[in-house]
């Protein structure tokens, strides 16, 4: 936020993740922007240049690339190629700090840094690993988030530093920024000649839940920032008197207010009793109304819906966060498709003569025609927080008979159809349900809004893909380019074995080493040695739709020799983008076969998808972890079109238990 020009320390406020991370294809987390420079700058980048007028001190960049070739409107040639934001120097300097005077500093997202590529002075491919990316600091990031091996970065650095990969002026701007930004937060200060210690833990009010928590701030944003979609007949506002029905398994639920990154990365795994202070919307409605006029149902089923004068429908999506939450090729924006539960209720409580208002819960816009059909009032509650009573303080009147007034606009558009994406203001074929703006008041009157279509939707918004006719090759000598091979352990997760014979990779941990050596023929395997939380994995940043194998009867294959039995569970894997998995246990099957022999494992591509995968968006076609020792040398792996009817197949086993 803007700082205090008196110097009291204020909150340092974070715009992330720059540039273009909500308009990848499909939607898919860590994917692929395709826009022109105009387009990325003009439609993503709005934000970021009022939010650095209003005096934003960081800016994330993404895990997401880009990719245009083209001038910009200087005319300068610009060509990237799917690259990564968090090593693009055009974005991060020229345009972020440059063009658009941002002077507080850049800081990677988790662990980005390992998915950086660049090319260096001779033409050659080179690839970041966690531990050390120079040509990330050098395009602009000022700060480096390192989950792992911390110690190892700050080494490397160093060394990039002395060795002239990063120059001295690019650190000591990097330096600058952040020290800029910690003493404008008051984090440095100097008071009579003696320092003053100004840590948050130790400024006036800290510890104290009550001074840390502005309820009143955030009820306030609760009712600024709800749309009214539909408010047919003048249902809304409510009146605070005679019985009131509310229905819906969020009505009740703190953690589906809150949503994802609330006290658990996904928002998943928590209750109401996780949130000391806070109100859900059934507690705002019954403190509106009285608890004698107020019913719950989670399901509306068996209940007298004319014995009330109105029902209130909360529904929604659960919590997510990026990974879970991801719609992919194989989805729709359609909200019945995956909560069939909320149609279900809305089903129930209309058509009676009482009228419904719906509120819903989301973090995107949704394709909701047969919700809204069902409702007589709509309101888009977004993800508001623990402040429910904000809810009730616009859906009903006051005591004295005055009302609180719609204040929200749709800061995106709304679809027409389960699968109109993108829609942004000015294109062709912008022609959404609810446009960008739109949103109802008490004050302005307006007409019913009518009938929907509730036209059948389809069934996934990606083009059909025919079912494949050819083996998927991973790994045969040499690498799939679509799929490099990689160890990790929790010193970095992504360390690229590269296309050396010779080289012998290891994490620094030690937990995971590869080297190249022989199954079938001379050079053509990788053997793995395994120790700790470790893995070996042939994967891609970029999603692949890999689902025309879904239907071959498909297996994952690989000729392997066993060099060290695991001596603890070892599991093959499908990753779809986290936190999507699809995870087979086959540390029996490997424990079975001998020793410093050549064996195939077939494992029907079912039993991934079964457990999780969802083959539309693979990212690692072939993982193998494990969290115990285990040798073993890989070759040939491939996804095998009908391997799954050969005879030696493994039948699917259950999922290996989640720590």
């Amino acid at each position: 936020g803007r700082f205090d020009p008196a110097g009291r320390p204020t909150i340092v406020a974070t715009a992330k993740h720059f540039i273009g991370d909500g308009g990848t294809e499909h939607g898919v987390d860590q994917g692929e922007t395709i826009a022109s420079v105009s387009d990325l700058l003009r439609i993503h980048g709005a934000g970021y240049v009022s939010a650095i007028q209003a005096g934003v001190q960081t800016v994330m960049a993404p895990f997401s690339s880009w990719t245009y070739t083209g001038a910009d409107d200087t005319g300068r040639r610009l060509s990237f190629d799917s690259a990564k934001t968090t090593g693009n120097k055009y974005l991060l300097t020229d345009v972020l700090k440059t063009r658009w005077g941002f002077d507080g500093f850049v800081v990677t997202d988790w662990d980005a840094i390992g998915q950086v590529t660049w090319v260096d002075a001779q033409g050659h491919a080179k690839a970041c690993i966690a531990t050390s990316c120079p040509s990330a600091i050098d395009a602009g990031v000022d700060m480096v988030m390192v989950p792992f091996g911390w110690k190892d970065f700050i080494a490397n650095t160093i060394a990039s530093a002395q060795a002239g990969e990063i120059p001295m002026a690019r650190i000591d701007d990097a330096v600058t920024r952040i020290l800029r930004v910690k003493m404008r937060a008051g984090l440095f200060r100097v008071v009579d000649g003696a320092s003053v210690a100004t840590r948050p833990s130790q400024r006036a009010g800290a510890k104290d839940a009550a001074a840390a928590t502005p309820r009143a701030l955030a009820r306030q944003a609760v009712r600024e920032s709800l749309v009214l979609l539909k408010n047919d007949s003048a249902t809304l506002p409510l009146a605070r008197r005679g019985r009131v029905l509310v229905v819906g398994r969020a009505a009740d639920s703190l953690p589906d207010l809150a949503g994802g990154w609330s006290l658990t990365c996904q928002g998943t795994n928590t209750t109401n009793a996780d949130f000391p202070v806070g109100d859900t919307i059934l507690a705002a409605v019954r403190d509106a109304v009285g608890d004698a006029d107020v019913t719950w149902s989670s399901d509306a089923k068996d209940v007298d819906v004319t014995a009330y004068r109105v029902v209130i429908a909360v529904i929604g999506e659960t919590p997510y966060a990026e990974g879970a939450g991801d719609i992919r090729a194989s989805g729709t924006l359609e909200h019945a498709r995956r909560h069939p539960e909320d149609l279900a209720v809305l089903e129930r409580v209309a058509g009676h003569g009482v009228p419904v208002v719906t509120v819903l819960l989301s973090g995107r816009p949704l394709w909701v025609d047969r919700e809204i059909d069902r409702s007589d009032a709509f309101v888009a509650a977004w993800l508001p927080g623990t402040e429910g009573k904000g809810i009730a303080d616009v859906l009903f009147r006051h005591a004295d008979g005055g009302t609180t007034d719609f204040r929200g606009r749709l800061s995106y558009s709304w679809p027409r159809s389960a699968c109109q994406t993108a829609v942004n203001q000015g294109d062709a074929d912008d022609h959404p349900l609810f446009a960008l703006g739109y949103g109802l008041t008490y004050a302005t009157p307006h007409a019913a809004l009518g009938r929907l279509d509730e036209s059948p939707q389809p069934e996934r918004c990606g083009a059909p893909v025919a079912a494949a006719t050819d083996d998927l090759v991973i790994f045969r000598q040499v690498e799939n380019p679509k799929f490099p091979l990689f160890i990790g352990s929790p010193a970095g997760w992504s360390v690229r074995l590269g296309d050396d014979p010779n080289a012998v990779v290891t994490t620094s941990d030690g937990f995971a080493k590869a080297e190249t050596t022989q199954v079938n023929v001379q050079q053509d395997a990788r053997k793995v040695t395994l120790s700790g939380d470790s893995h070996f994995a042939a994967s891609s940043d970029k999603p692949q739709d890999l689902s025309g194998f879904q239907a071959t009867q498909a297996a994952v294959v690989v000729d392997l020799v066993v060099d060290q039995a695991p001596t603890g569970p070892v599991d093959m894997r499908v990753y779809c983008g986290f936190p999507c998995t699809g995870r087979v246990d086959v540390t029996q099957a490997l424990r079975a076969l001998p020793l410093h022999r050549k064996a195939t494992l077939r494992i029907p591509l079912q039993c991934f998808v079964d457990h999780g995968a969802d083959l539309s968006a693979v990212e690692a076609p072939f993982a193998i972890g494990t969290k115990d020792a285990f040798t073993a040398s890989f070759a040939n792996i491939r996804w095998e079109v009908g391997g799954a009817k050969a005879a030696e197949a493994l039948p699917c086993p259950p999922p290996t238990p989640r720590s």
